[in-house]
């Protein structure tokens, strides 16, 4: 018997973004964290949508090494068809009590 280690709700996701690449899809947004971008990446997402211009946010960038940030932000920038910038919250909300 075979071991089938691929949750569903993943399963689900490639299939709901197939089917957007079939409807004609004409870009890809993906979110990644600036603290890790290469390890919050979707190696699944990047087959399902190649060929796709691409926009890469690398959220949380204020968190982030700004030396390493730039360093993924030329790498991503160099991919064919793929747009990277820097994002960061305007402003923190207070703590709470």
């Amino acid at each position: 018997m075979a071991i089938h280690w691929f949750p569903g709700h993943m399963n689900s996701t490639r299939n709901a973004i197939n089917d957007r690449m079939k409807a004609g899809l004409d870009v890809v947004i993906e979110l990644l964290d600036a603290r890790l971008p290469g390890s919050s990446a979707n190696p699944l997402l990047a087959k399902l949508t190649e060929g796709k211009p691409t926009l890469k946010l690398l959220n949380k960038q204020d968190l982030a090494d700004p030396e390493r940030t730039a360093l993924w932000l030329a790498h991503y920038n160099a991919l064919p068809d793929t747009r990277a910038i820097g994002w960061m919250r305007r402003s923190r909300r207070p703590p709470r009590p």
